[in-house]
């Protein structure tokens, strides 16, 4: 996560509103859309990676709701991380494009 999480509310025609412009509803479906951002992501593959992750996400926490759901991403990136030390799959030499990662991916898509 490189920038705060956004939302992009559009009316019937599919224009997007402007913020300033938003009805309490939109307010409502824009912020939820926001949490949702916070509380979803990629498994991460290290440790390392976890605590940066973790780090940007903590710096664009504004409410107890995002906080709520990035705790929420790291109590899942910790059980992925377990997941994947159980199955062997936390392994070095088991990055991108090595045999170990690209398995459950390819048995994922069959």
């Amino acid at each position: 996560m490189n920038q705060r999480p956004r939302a992009v509310i559009r009316d019937e025609a599919g224009f997007i509103v402007p913020r300033e412009r938003w009805n309490d509803e939109q307010r409502r479906q824009a912020h939820a859309a926001i949490i949702e951002q916070f509380r979803h992501g990629i498994q991460r593959h290290t440790l390392e990676e976890v605590r940066e992750e973790m780090a940007a996400r903590w710096s664009y926490v504004e409410s107890w709701e995002e906080e709520q759901a990035v705790r929420e991403w790291i109590i899942s990136q910790l059980d992925g991380l377990i997941e994947l030390n159980k199955t062997g799959g936390a392994n070095p030499a088991a990055g991108p494009g090595s045999p170990q990662f690209l398995e459950p991916i390819a048995a994922r898509n069959r």
